[in-house]
């Protein structure tokens, strides 16, 4: 899959690996119409929403990493959260899923997307999750990021 670039009115100013970016993703999970995002876009049968996590605000666009509850276990793409992970707290109307949170973050304004928050993340994982992602960007440096 190519990597996705916003428009460029939408783009973050700097890759998460630059120094202006939290040390902390903002750690909220968003149920959001797939028809905002690049990621899943390709799958044979249609699905009408999926998870986003926010990481951060810029302009008025949020960086999101998009998200499936398919299996992609050990996949060094994707950053997984166990359903019964103590560090993941979902909205009890939900059934607890595993979750994997892929690595090509995407800008998208999540009013206009319809997102319904279901689930946050303590300050411990969020912390983790923006580990990972500098890591991962910068192991796909060179153009692949």
């Amino acid at each position: 899959m190519l990597r996705h670039r916003p428009p460029r009115s939408q783009a973050p100013s700097a890759p998460p690996g630059q120094s202006d970016w939290p040390a902390v993703a903002q750690g909220r999970i968003h149920w959001v119409r797939q028809s905002c995002l690049v990621f899943g876009r390709d799958r044979h049968t249609p699905t009408e929403s999926r998870p986003a996590l926010t990481i951060t605000q810029r302009d008025s666009a949020w960086v999101v990493l998009p998200g499936t509850t398919k299996g992609h276990p050990n996949d060094p793409e994707f950053f997984f959260i166990a359903s019964d992970s103590r560090d993941c707290m979902i909205d009890k109307h939900k059934s607890p899923r595993d979750q994997y949170f892929c690595r090509r973050y995407e800008c998208i304004n999540l009013s206009s997307c319809e997102a319904h928050l279901y689930g946050i993340l303590t300050p411990q994982l969020r912390i983790a999750v923006m580990a990972w992602l500098r890591e991962r960007l910068a192991a796909g440096a060179g153009g692949k990021a």
